[in-house]
């Protein structure tokens, strides 16, 4: 059947989603037959709620035992890769220790369990993963018989996962609509009934190419395969990019395989999940909103959202082609803080050299810094808390490790006789910033009322979710349905209810200058070196529940790069009562809640309270920003505070 044969029968949204489905195959001989292992998956799309209000879900380590999924999980490179990070996969693959042909067949063996689990793959290709894993081990065979192994790409033979809005060969791209998998939308029965020829032009011209019938590699999947790396699959995002958690109607919920009672967050969401199951050895996602730090921060690895326009971003899928309101950003999604280096210096050197073949990076390699844990330095590093942002107030088990964090930084700081640079903490004030940040990010977002995405769906027919009829939600986002019913009747539009004017457009790019300059200036009077806050409001959400981005959003529309890496805490109930019932003061203390900060503190704390014991076992992760364009001096400061505070405690 030809590509754009395949959905030609198709008369309804289900149908389109459910013939796409079909082409997620697992591999032969890697499909357990424990019901246990996708008993969460079907239970949390089955009814699209959250699938737990009173308890926690089960990890997937602890679903490993059965006899069916061990024998999958298991192969002859277990010992050799057991705790390995990319850096050392990549280590073992370049000296020829290993092949590529093994390590990759034991990632494909291994995602496969853990899509079983977590709902993560929106793309899987075995095949082709392993036909380049064979041209891998030929091509170090020839290196090394002519003395050039060191032609070998510093991501030699490592299986790796992107996001699906990326392209990558034959794949295409996603968004989370359904329309996204048409090839020919403009001929397809379904949409030119569902919109007016006006209509389904606008879409076609600006959100159509799924599919080709010929290979289209995104900039960052070029940069990956130049540097000898090996993809394995593409991994789900939530509808239209924008939730901080990963469910569409496309391929349905994903979850977190620390705990699958909840969410992997988002809009990366796939991508933490299956890194953080061990499916994949690196991943590649976007923020434009907290889409890395997020998911890394509830499933408990390390990620980068960069300064805009470090990474090539063409051949990326936007919801919002054109909309440059708020800059988004690729960036490594890892279990090391060594790995999200590896991932920067790899892909942007004097010999990838991105900036000459795509026009969205700045021609700026990255750049060698000294670790600040063997350089001396005479001036303090200059640490920044935000314990919260004065619009909604962390839960207990973000609290409480973010608390840990600073009185080891303190006693550390106070320390004498170390060679390591001395901390100095100042307290961040977000005074009005943030709450100001939240509304005028959202007007940025959608500048055009949010038209597009009613449109992608009104296309197919299916329903927009309750998380994207949020983000779209007034007053921030003017409801485009009169306009929309307008257009399709043929008749004159009402210009108050369509996208902003030229002359809005412009006052909103003024106000987001303005902010920059008042955040500088903030940052500039406290001389901040860094900052460390938390990277959510909670830990990892149950699906479909977490509306507040604020945490992460603030820097993104600064373009402030932000890394964020495990707490070492995770949640626990009884000592989270424990650490509310002895509220701290002091500077860097939590007073005993007196009210509520907004409607959204509200529903955050009540959230967590009903359902407190579901978040058990959570990763709690944080988050530390840095100045624009600093991003190597950023990764140095995290290295620096990781090794004075640990991760391991709990």
């Amino acid at each position: 059947m030809s590509v754009s044969s395949k959905y030609e029968g198709c008369s309804s949204w289900q149908e389109i989603a459910a013939k796409h489905r079909e082409t997620i195959r697992l591999p032969t001989g890697t499909v357990s037959d424990d019901y246990a292992l996708g008993e969460w998956s079907r239970k949390a799309n089955q009814n699209d709620v959250s699938p737990s209000n009173s308890k926690p879900g089960p990890s997937l380590a602890s679903l490993l035992q059965h006899e069916s999924t061990k024998r999958i999980w298991s192969s002859s490179l277990d010992d050799v890769l057991q705790d390995l990070d990319a850096t050392g996969i990549c280590g073992l693959t370049r000296s020829g220790k290993v092949s590529v042909q093994d390590v990759t067949r034991h990632f494909l063996s291994r995602a496969s369990i853990v899509h079983q689990a977590t709902n993560c793959l929106s793309h899987f290709f075995p095949d082709e993963a392993m036909h380049r894993a064979k041209q891998l081990d030929n091509k170090r065979s020839q290196l090394e018989k002519e003395g050039r192994l060191d032609e070998l790409g510093h991501l030699f033979g490592l299986p790796m996962s992107i996001k699906g809005h990326m392209n990558y060969n034959k794949h295409g791209s996603q968004r989370g609509f359904v329309f996204d998998v048409l090839p020919d939308p403009a001929n397809h029965p379904l949409l030119q009934r569902n919109l007016t020829p006006k209509q389904l032009q606008l879409l076609v011209s600006t959100q159509g190419g799924f599919v080709s019938e010929n290979p289209v590699n995104s900039s960052i999947a070029a940069l990956l395969l130049q540097n000898d790396a090996v993809i394995i699959g593409k991994t789900t995002m939530p509808q239209g990019v924008m939730h901080l958690d990963t469910t569409n109607n496309l391929y349905g919920q994903t979850l977190n395989p620390h705990n699958l009672a909840l969410s992997p967050g988002g809009s990366s969401g796939g991508e933490s999940a299956l890194v953080a199951g061990g499916g994949s050895a690196l991943g590649v996602g976007s923020d434009i909103g907290g889409s890395i730090r997020q998911p890394c921060g509830v499933s408990g690895l390390y990620g980068l959202r960069p300064t805009t326009q470090r990474l090539p971003y063409g051949g990326v899928r936007s919801t919002m082609p054109g909309a440059e309101g708020v800059g988004s950003s690729l960036g490594p999604m890892a279990t090391s803080l060594r790995d999200v280096e590896l991932f920067m210096s790899s892909l942007l050197n004097e010999q990838t050299r991105p900036w000459e073949f795509d026009h969205t990076v700045i021609p700026t390699p990255w750049r060698k810094v000294d670790s600040l844990l063997s350089s001396p330095r005479d001036k303090p590093i200059i640490v920044g808390v935000m314990m919260e942002d004065g619009v909604v107030r962390p839960t207990a088990p973000v609290r409480r490790a973010l608390s840990q964090w600073v009185d080891k930084l303190r006693t550390a700081s106070s320390a004498s006789g170390t060679s390591l640079p001395r901390i100095e903490l100042r307290r961040w004030d977000p005074r009005d910033l943030h709450r100001r940040a939240w509304d005028l990010i959202r007007q940025l977002y959608y500048m055009d009322s949010g038209k597009m995405f009613h449109l992608l769906a009104k296309a197919t027919g299916e329903p927009l979710l309750p998380l994207t009829q949020f983000i779209l939600s007034e007053p921030f986002v003017r409801s485009p349905t009169a306009d929309l019913e307008a257009d399709a009747a043929g008749e004159p539009t009402n210009r108050k209810l369509d996208e902003m004017s030229y002359l809005e457009s412009c006052a909103v790019i003024r106000a987001r200058e303005a902010f920059r300059k008042e955040f500088l200036k903030h940052w500039n009077d406290l001389e901040l070196d860094c900052l460390l806050c938390p990277v959510m409001c909670n830990v990892a959400p149950r699906p479909a529940t977490i509306k507040y981005w604020g945490y992460t959003s603030v820097f993104n529309l600064v373009d402030y790069p932000g890394v964020v890496f495990p707490s070492g805490l995770k949640a626990d109930s009884k000592l989270d009562e424990q650490f509310e019932s002895a509220p701290t003061d002091g500077e860097f203390g939590y007073e005993a809640r007196s009210g509520w900060c907004s409607e959204q503190d509200r529903e955050n704390a009540q959230e967590y309270e009903e359902h407190q014991e579901v978040f058990d076992g959570a990763p709690v992760g944080l988050q530390l920003i840095g100045r624009r364009y600093k991003d190597e001096e950023l990764l140095k400061h995290a290295e620096l505070l990781q090794h004075l505070c640990g991760s391991n405690s709990d």
